[in-house]
């Protein structure tokens, strides 16, 4: 891929498109806590890599109207908020997405001389740290009926798998029927896909939510990938970002 810039970024909010009410994304940051462990004996530092971290913060617009950032952002939830900023402008299948589970921080907004109104928003991993993944949506995408999603080849072939298991993030932005289940399909080529570890699917969607799940960290990925999804609906409106480990992950 060629250099390109953060053009037309998006960013969703626990089952809500903020990308219109963000004018910055401040931080996307990947970390570990450090543990010093120079000796009195040694002339530079040691430090050891401990538990992983991340964080998302913002700068928001103040748009109180339903739906938007004032009401989803002022309500300074105490649970989890999931966090998915898409750096890279557009909506195709295989773009990169950085995505949390977090615990916001905070709500401050500000008046500047000048009249502006605008309002800081920090989130915090949480259980987990930052992770970075690709899209198997088309962006925020629709369907009408259950149907498979785009193929997105993960690792152009080569190698055609990897062993170290992975994670995938849903937002759903709103549905219009009973429900929708989606499943996270792999295979080894685009004419033999199976769910991941016999199974690996979010929980029914019934409305705007969002979740995280996990295969075992010792599961085999393959090449091909592609979301598959059942129910009963007219409009599902949804983003899925998975997350390939590329080595092993505690």
């Amino acid at each position: 891929m060629a250099k390109i810039s953060g053009l037309g970024a998006a960013a969703f909010v626990g089952g809500v498109d903020l990308s219109g009410d963000f004018g910055a994304v401040n931080t996307i940051k990947g970390s570990h806590v450090l543990q010093m462990i120079r000796g009195a004996d040694q002339s530079a530092a040691d430090r050891l890599a401990l538990r992983r971290d991340g964080e998302i913060s913002y700068s928001a617009f103040f748009n109180a109207a339903a739906g938007q950032a004032h009401l989803t952002l002022s309500a300074l939830p105490r649970t989890d908020v999931q966090m998915q900023v898409l750096p890279v402008g557009g909506a195709s299948a295989g773009l990169v997405t950085a995505a949390m589970v977090a615990k916001q921080i905070g709500y401050d907004t500000a008046e500047g001389e000048d009249g502006s109104l605008l309002a800081t928003v920090q989130g915090l991993g949480n259980a987990q740290g930052l992770e970075w993944g690709v899209l198997l949506t088309t962006g925020k995408q629709t369907l009408t009926a259950a149907g498979n999603g785009s193929n997105v080849d993960d690792l152009a072939g080569s190698p055609t798998s990897t062993a170290f298991g992975c994670a995938a993030y849903l937002q759903c932005f709103g549905l219009t029927g009973t429900s929708a289940t989606v499943t996270i399909q792999h295979g080894t080529l685009t004419s033999n896909y199976a769910a991941i570890g016999g199974g690996l699917a979010f929980a029914a969607a019934t409305g705007v939510t969002s979740e995280r799940i996990a295969s075992s960290a010792t599961e085999t990925i393959n090449r091909h990938l592609r979301v598959a999804v059942t129910g009963t609906f007219s409009s599902f409106i949804f983003s899925v970002v998975i997350v390939r480990y590329r080595a092993a992950i505690s």
